[in-house]
């Protein structure tokens, strides 16, 4: 059968698809297609869906009366949709429906660009959305099972807390972790799908349906007694946590936006929120998000003929006039970027392993910081097609001198292992504050700010700021207690540096507790769970850091991995974070003194310079406005 050939579509036309009828979910798919106005087309439903593995195909029967007069054409679809049209197809009658792989000529990228732009109104008017999860298997039967219960159970927590807390639905409560796992919940393009509102969004699952309102209860509702789910599956830390807040609560527009925008979210907080979707074509990573975002009016048409490199410095120059911040800049996460972008552009493309990636970022703590203070920014992009540069203005707040060993989280490596690294790196760390200090080693005020450094300050306003004392200790008991198991694993293979003996540490521990801090817990308030879990969040803000120390102010620094000594540590106007910069050459004289072009490192926690203080302190200091050329 002769392969089908799309029409050119008129402006303002799109395609939408009539699904014939069966009773038989083994028969083939029959459909016909055909152009609309869009604004006066017929009602239709949408599909939403993943693709699903390109290599497996499935041909269609399209009717085609086209100049040649051959009746029926065939289209090779995506066995997953194939399956799902086989669902969802009526018994009698035709659903008339949009479906993207059939209506948008999928090897036109002009049309691509158009369809694309138009698809958050395309969702919009649709009267109903299918959201397929793909076919029935044993386990979905069960969480099925699971998910209908706690919908019909009356709301209560007694209730809710009577089904998760019975023994026998221990394996549904893994069926339902495993559902929310599935394919179509990590797709980026689904998010603009489910909440375009407006409809009736059903999900499907093989034969089985639940509305979308009911998957968001059920969520709801676990989310109630997430405790006890916390210590049923204890040896499992992800599953309590995924059944809250996977599935249909990945999709949610944004996690970053204030209250009051997040049914309006900007592009960089869309940006932020599913930076770890996934899309067959990486431009969709930005493509997928204008649609929904508060600026998307401005950000102009879509284009597929770009490269994935222009289109993410596009975004990136987007964001930033959009904003009116820097902020955007600071996302660096992936050095080993194969996009040759320039060091201000962030790089969308999903890489979440370790130990390259999955580094903890600044702009997740809450409240923000507010490293320029109140200032706005000052910026310009270059013009020629061939260079593009970020020229930015700020101060150089100094320079890095000293640099600790850096620390990576090895994805394969056990608990044990990655918890006493991250002690030996505590106590290098703690090596490279003192020596930088002249070896003064009393803990103090010095405690404080090393402590807060390793931790990238405090991070929630929602919770008691945790003494840093506590912190201090936790890693003291843990370097004690890997001492006693002899687990001494090496820092670091490629360095010649040695952990500081234990001896050297144990005093600390009788020195954590001053007038000017709260006590130290006892041995009963704090178990070596207490302080491993503190060890392991420790961790997470380490991953992918080094500490060091600035030449004249002697500043504590959480860096970039790639930090080095000489590299600038500089506020920007207009920037909520301060940033580690690297001169490729100066044209002037002294420190910062005419600093030429540059290229970002990326952000960096300093003590004392979040909250704008050095913005504050600038008119005494020895600091100019300069101009930064970021390349």
């Amino acid at each position: 059968m002769a392969s089908y050939r799309y029409p050119t579509l008129n402006p303002g036309e799109i395609r939408i698809a009539e699904l014939l009828p069966s009773t038989d979910t083994q028969s083939p798919i029959h459909c016909l297609i055909r152009p609309a106005q869009f604004t006066t087309s017929p009602p239709y439903s949408a599909i939403s869906y993943t693709w699903g593995d390109t290599t497996k195909r499935t041909p269609i029967t399209v009717e085609s009366a086209d100049s040649e007069g051959i009746p029926f054409r065939q289209i090779s679809i995506t066995s997953n949709l194939d399956a799902a049209l086989r669902r969802i197809r009526p018994p009698t009658g035709t659903l008339t429906i949009w479906i993207d792989f059939l209506c948008i000529d999928q090897e036109n990228l002009v049309e691509r660009s158009q369809q694309a732009g138009i698809m958050r109104e395309i969702y919009q008017r649709a009267t109903a959305v299918y959201v397929w999860l793909g076919e029935a298997d044993e386990s979905s039967v069960r969480a099925w099972k699971l998910m209908e219960d706690v919908v019909r159970g009356d709301g209560s927590v007694r209730e809710t807390l009577r089904i998760v807390e019975d023994p026998a639905r221990k394996d549904d409560i893994s069926a339902l972790h495993t559902l929310f796992r599935r394919p179509y919940w990590t797709r980026i393009w689904v998010i603009q799908e489910v909440n375009s509102g407006g409809k009736a969004v059903t999900v499907y699952c093989g034969s089985q349906k639940i509305p979308w309102t009911n998957l968001e209860l059920v969520c709801d509702r676990l989310r109630e007694v997430n405790k006890v789910l916390t210590a049923i599956n204890s040896n499992d830390a992800t599953l309590s946590n995924a059944l809250m807040n996977g599935g249909p609560k990945k999709l949610t527009l944004s996690t970053y936006s204030a209250p009051e925008n997040r049914n309006n979210p900007s592009l960089l907080e869309l940006l932020l929120t599913h930076q770890a979707k996934n899309s067959s074509d990486e431009k969709d990573k930005v493509y997928a998000l204008v649609g929904i975002s508060s600026s998307a009016a401005s950000f102009g048409p879509l284009d597929y003929t770009a490269s994935t490199r222009s289109t993410f410095i596009r975004a990136a120059k987007h964001v930033i006039t959009t904003t009116n911040t820097l902020d955007v800049i600071c996302l660096r996460q992936n050095d080993d970027s194969i996009y040759d972008l320039p060091s201000w552009a962030p790089d969308w493309h999903c890489r979440v392993s370790y130990p390259n990636h999955r580094k903890m970022g600044l702009h997740i703590r809450r409240p923000r910081f507010t490293a320029s203070g109140s200032s706005q920014p000052v910026y310009s992009f270059s013009e020629t097609e061939n260079e593009n540069t970020l020229t930015v203005k700020g101060y150089v707040v100094d320079v890095v001198a000293e640099v600790g060993v850096g620390f990576s989280i090895r994805g394969d490596e056990e608990k044990s292992v990655k918890t006493a690294r991250t002690v030996d790196t505590f106590k290098e760390w703690w090596k490279t504050y003192n020596n930088a200090r002249g070896g003064v080693e009393e803990l103090g005020d010095n405690q404080l700010e090393f402590s807060t450094t390793v931790y990238g300050g405090e991070w929630s306003s929602f919770t008691e700021p945790l003494p840093h004392t506590r912190r201090f200790e936790a890693f003291c008991k843990i370097a004690e207690t890997c001492s006693s198991r002899n687990v001494n694993p090496d820092l670091d293979p490629t360095s010649n540096t040695t952990s500081p003996d234990l001896p050297h540490w144990k005093p600390t521990l009788s020195a954590t507790s001053s007038s000017s801090s709260p006590p130290s817990p006892t041995p009963a308030q704090a178990t070596e769970k207490d302080y491993l879990a503190m060890v392991s969040s420790a961790s997470l803000r380490m991953h992918g850091k080094c500490f060091a120390v600035t030449s004249q102010r002697k500043m504590a620094c959480l860096a970039p991995l790639e930090t080095a000594k000489g590299d600038l540590v500089c506020v920007l106007f207009g920037c909520s974070f301060p940033v580690v910069l690297r001169q490729r050459e100066r044209s002037g004289r002294g420190i910062g003194r005419g600093t030429g072009r540059c290229v970002l490192i990326g952000e960096v926690y300093v003590f004392g310079a979040m909250k704008g203080e050095m913005m504050e302190e600038e008119r005494g200091r020895d600091m100019q406005e300069e101009y930064f050329v970021i390349e």
